[in-house]
């Protein structure tokens, strides 16, 4: 992937995020709030950090203290964290001003992957399969899965659960959620998110136990070739430490970095 190309793929993975993160405006008493040059959700009843964002800020250099001073302010007040992203675009100094507002960083290599030439899927060991999520008990196993490494609590669950169940699980909804089994139990789990421009992948998720057995690579796999199917020329994501070979292997290459900055409450 040239370097122009990374750079569309980096950007329209940008844009994926902000409308995904829109999604989530659907749960009861968030707020999306849109406007050129800036875009936040605020959702007082989940008080964690996704759930409370600022997706986008273009200000002037010199007007981003006053910007961040008055987003801290504004979530303070309901006690919330505050999950602020950077791209591309935002203000020169403004990871300082984050730093300085006691956000600290969490930031993730974006990988692309051209969907022209795909490995072809494998055939799967017995027991395994890949399935899409078309019911409220598939989303509870989903869940379950895909947050276990964290440890929320359970309103975090039911606001996942709550928005995700929302949206619906049409055939031809953007929004996909995936489960690996091993024959009567889910072992993995994973979304592809079809927007701006770009087939994302979130929530990749293998169970403990059930890691280095293939799981993930079959997977991605699956959802990528759903991905190309519908008509999508490139996926991206953002890998953590963990997948960053399986997403190697599969011929997602770097195209940038996805920084956000966390401030608890």
């Amino acid at each position: 992937m040239d370097t122009a190309a990374g750079r569309a793929a980096l950007r329209a993975l940008e844009r994926n995020i902000i409308d995904y993160v829109r999604l989530f405006a659907a749960l009861p008493g968030a707020t999306w709030h849109e406007e050129p040059g800036f875009v936040r959700l605020h959702t007082p009843d989940v008080p964690n950090p996704f759930f409370n964002s600022v997706l986008r800020a273009r200000c002037a250099p010199a007007a981003a203290a006053a910007l961040v001073a008055r987003m801290v302010d504004l979530y303070q007040a309901d006690c919330l964290p505050l999950m602020w992203w950077l791209d591309a675009d935002s203000p020169p100094g403004l990871s300082q001003v984050l730093r300085q507002q006691r956000f600290f960083l969490e930031a993730s290599p974006a990988l692309a992957c051209p969907l022209a030439h795909l490995p072809a899927q494998e055939p799967a060991l017995p027991g395994r399969r890949v399935t899409r999520v078309q019911t409220p008990a598939d989303l509870r196993h989903w869940i379950q899965i895909n947050t276990a490494p964290y440890h929320f609590l359970d309103y975090v669950n039911d606001a996942f659960y709550a928005c995700y169940s929302a949206h619906g699980f049409a055939p031809a909804h953007p929004l996909r959620h995936y489960l690996a089994w091993h024959d009567d139990t889910p072992i993995g789990c994973a979304t592809l998110f079809l927007a701006g421009g770009v087939a994302a992948i979130y929530s990749v998720a293998v169970l403990a136990q059930q890691r280095r057995q293939g799981v993930g690579r079959g997977l991605l796999l699956a959802l990528l070739h759903e991905a190309r199917a519908a008509g999508y020329a490139t996926a991206a994501l953002s890998s953590t430490p963990d997948g960053y070979g399986v997403y190697q292997r599969l011929g997602f290459m770097p195209v940038g970095t996805t920084s956000l900055y966390v401030r608890e409450s």
